[in-house]
């Protein structure tokens, strides 16, 4: 009697273990098995999902490509083979498939299985589905992007805000003394400034308006051979009365009579205008400023070379940065809103080129564009 009780409280707790094996296999999200050295299956709980992808029945005794799909079966035979070497693979991420044809991310983790005697006898597997959590790091690291962008973009309305303030203030200003019977030479001179503030008005809206198009690469660049020389002295010319206000000296060298290269004649002086701006701007009265051309095997190099301010060494790593301003006391009185250097490296990009610098504080910078020559025909 006693012998029947023990063999029937066996029974029991063993169906109890099948019952709670089988929820487990159905439920859970992960599939475990080993092989032996033929790559055979010996045993397999296979989660629900991962049974509906074997094509016949029971995998134990068959390999995978007796199993799952030619594709998926190459990619665990060759994980296998690995593993049969020594090699553990541990949280491999692959893309596969569900029962319903569906894309999944799976991680395995395979680890050889040994004898007493140290040898390599079989693979042991355990994979689970994380196509959930890929998910939602994914949409995580897009939440947070957004939210970056969301700072940015308030930092930049922050500046581009304050610097339409001024203008307009020195406009309302000007109109206001104008309405006062002034005489001629100050009626002039309120004109003159209404006119600076206007064009300077224009440049912020011009900036903000290609950094947005340079930013969601709607801007289309055509490339043509020009005569870089041709085009550096016709943008040279146009700042040679900006730098004789402030007592500079501009000045133009060119290596050779003829420099050609493929470059957008739109955009490109667009760049070399805002590294001129940038030079005259932080350069003291009677500094010097030099803007100069050279091939270089398949380059030309574009260097814009100033002995003003210099850049400080925390605020190098930052000065592409949108909305970053090197010399924040004096840049709401220059004007700008801070996309100049980044539209430089935009455009320097999309000519599939780079901008480089050198500065030392209180002895000057350099700021250098390297653009290709030639450009390489791109589907």
């Amino acid at each position: 009697m006693f012998q029947q009780d023990r063999y029937a409280d066996t029974m029991s707790s063993l169906t109890s273990e099948r019952k709670m094996l089988r929820t487990r296999s159905t439920t859970c999200p992960t599939t475990s098995s080993s092989k032996t050295r033929s790559c055979a299956f010996s045993s397999a709980i296979l989660h629900s999902k991962s049974w509906r992808c074997i094509e016949s029945g029971s995998p134990l005794g068959k390999t995978a490509a007796e199993c799952f799909p030619s594709e998926l079966a190459a990619h665990f035979e060759e994980d296998d083979r690995r593993v049969l070497a020594g090699e553990p693979i541990l949280r491999q991420e692959r893309q596969t498939v569900n029962e319903d044809g569906q894309p999944i991310v799976v991680s395995t983790t395979k680890v050889p299985f040994r004898d007493g005697n140290g040898s390599v006898v079989g693979v042991i597997g355990i994979s689970r589905d994380v196509t959930v959590e890929k998910l939602r790091a994914e949409e995580g690291l897009q939440l947070e992007t957004e939210r970056q962008r969301s700072k940015i973009l308030q930092t930049f309305i922050q500046y581009m805000s304050h610097d339409f303030r001024t203008p307009l203030s020195v406009i309302l200003t000007s109109v206001y003394m104008l309405r006062r019977n002034l005489d001629a030479t100050q009626h002039t001179e309120r004109l003159d400034r209404i006119d600076r503030q206007v064009e300077r008005i224009t440049q912020l809206l011009d900036d903000t308006s290609m950094i947005v198009q340079l930013d969601m690469e709607t801007a289309e660049f055509q490339f043509i051979s020009t005569d870089i020389g041709e085009l550096l002295r016709a943008t040279v010319v146009g700042f040679q009365s900006r730098a004789v206000e402030k007592g500079q000296t501009l000045e133009l060298a060119l290596d050779s009579e003829s420099l050609l290269a493929d470059v957008d004649p739109r955009y490109l002086p667009v760049a070399v205008k805002h590294l001129l701006a940038n030079a005259i701007t932080y350069t003291g009265a009677e500094g010097k400023i030099s803007v100069k051309a050279r091939k270089q095997q398949d380059q030309v190099e574009i260097s814009v070379e100033d002995n003003g301010m210099g850049i400080a060494e925390p605020d190098r790593p930052h000065i592409f940065e949108r909305s970053y301003r090197v010399d924040r006391a004096r840049s709401h009185g220059t004007g700008g809103v801070g996309v100049g250097l980044s539209i430089v490296r935009k455009i320097a990009e999309a000519h599939h080129g780079l901008i480089r610098f050198e500065s030392t504080p209180l002895v000057g910078s350099t700021f250098t564009l390297c653009l290709p020559t030639v450009q390489a025909k791109r589907e």
